[in-house]
């Protein structure tokens, strides 16, 4: 048990400190670097238990490209097939990068019937 110590006089308390505590040792000490960087894994502990939403969100936000190589092949394993790509012409279109053919389709159009004013 570590043992209890009174610290000098202030300006107007007493204020008690464990001595051999790593905690005191390392408020006293002055860094340049931000906590994080200091301790990381110390600071994960911390924020996992006070901040659990920001904690969270950045794990699952970093998870997300680091599986981007890995799912696919584990999808196409197990038989999910991608979809067929979404048409982007219309039909009877041929695609042309100048875009001189017609969008609308040749041959006659069709008389609707049963919809007279």
């Amino acid at each position: 048990m570590p043992q209890l110590q009174l610290a000098a006089w202030s300006s107007s308390t007493l204020y008690p400190t464990i001595l051999n505590s790593r905690r005191y040792t390392q408020s006293r000490t002055m860094s340049a670097a931000p906590v994080f960087w200091s301790t990381p894994l110390r600071y994960c502990r911390w924020a996992a238990r006070e901040r659990p939403a920001l904690f969270w969100s950045v794990i699952v936000g970093a998870a997300g490209p680091a599986l981007m190589p890995i799912v696919p092949p584990i999808r196409h394993y197990f038989g999910d097939v991608d979809p067929a790509p979404v048409p982007v012409t219309y039909p009877g279109m041929r695609p042309s990068p100048t875009f001189a053919a017609p969008c609308v389709p040749n041959g006659p159009r069709k008389q609707l019937t049963g919809y007279d004013d």
